[in-house]
């Protein structure tokens, strides 16, 4: 069995729907494949994490029946198949078909959780400096503007996929208090960004990650240079723009992270050093 074979199957396993003759191939496949036995993981990680954190919603009966009205039209009678859900799926590759999945989870959690008009702007200039994009960027996280290209609360199932495209250590926070949500990747003038979300209830925190030479030379990406002397003095920096907002600059390893909550600055210093 062949790797272009497996993607269907990965799916319909996820889903429960796998007869036992072609379970038992996918199963001797994903134990001699470590590609598809990631796809496998990632796909039933998040799966099982929006499972958890979503509540299930009947569709109203009006609209499933204007949905199917509307695609009946768009699908020639010849070209119509069988199943267009599975269809679509079967066409797509896995990755971008849990791409989606994961960033309308995303969004439809921050619908839930945060409550419409009770944020203030983080709004900064759209420039080089990453802590204006660091603000700009948490409230993309808020607006579902940014959402995940893998949703997880598994930490190594986001880690591994961040590290294959970025040029830097990513590093994930842990505390027992936050939930990982889940990371995608950017880019800034050229340069790879890691962009990680957790959550505590309706508030969240997002991490912002890039290489630090580029920043310290101030090619492509840059901090203010009071920030810059802060971190090289110390290893932190902060900004407090309201008492309720806090903004934390550290180094790890090659790594410059910013994180941003709407929370004080003892409860930021709480996520970043308290174990989980």
């Amino acid at each position: 069995m062949h790797c272009k074979d497996i993607q269907d199957l990965i799916t319909a396993e996820v889903d429960g729907e796998l007869a036992a003759d072609p379970r038992r191939g996918l199963q001797d496949h994903l134990r001699e494949c470590g590609t598809c036995r990631s796809e496998f993981e990632l796909e039933q990680s998040t799966k099982s994490f929006l499972k958890r954190h979503l509540k299930h919603i009947d569709t109203p009966r009006p609209l499933r029946d204007q949905i199917t009205s509307q695609l009946a039209i768009h699908i020639s009678p010849d070209t119509r198949p069988p199943n267009w859900f599975g269809s679509m799926i079967r066409q797509r590759s896995p990755r971008p078909a849990l791409a989606f999945g994961s960033s309308l989870g995303l969004i439809l959690i921050l619908l839930t959780l945060a409550p419409p008009g009770s944020r203030h702007s983080h709004s900064q200039p759209d420039d080089a400096n990453i802590i204006h994009q660091t603000f700009n960027n948490f409230d993309r996280v808020l607006n579902g503007g940014l959402t995940p290209e893998v949703a997880s609360d598994d930490f190594n199932v986001v880690q591994s996929y961040l590290a294959k495209h970025v040029n830097f250590p990513v590093n994930l926070p842990r505390n027992k208090r936050y939930t990982l949500v889940g990371g995608a990747c950017t880019r800034y003038n050229n340069e790879p960004v890691a962009n990680v979300v957790f959550r505590q209830n309706r508030k969240f925190i997002y991490v912002y990650e890039v290489n630090f030479r580029c920043v310290e030379h101030g090619r492509n990406l840059n901090l203010p240079p009071r920030a810059l002397d802060q971190l090289r003095a110390t290893g932190w920096y902060f900004e407090n723009p309201l008492p309720e907002c806090t903004l934390a600059v550290w180094i790890v390893d090659s790594t410059v992270c910013c994180a941003v909550g709407d929370i004080p600055q003892d409860r930021m210093l709480a996520f970043l050093k308290e174990p989980q």
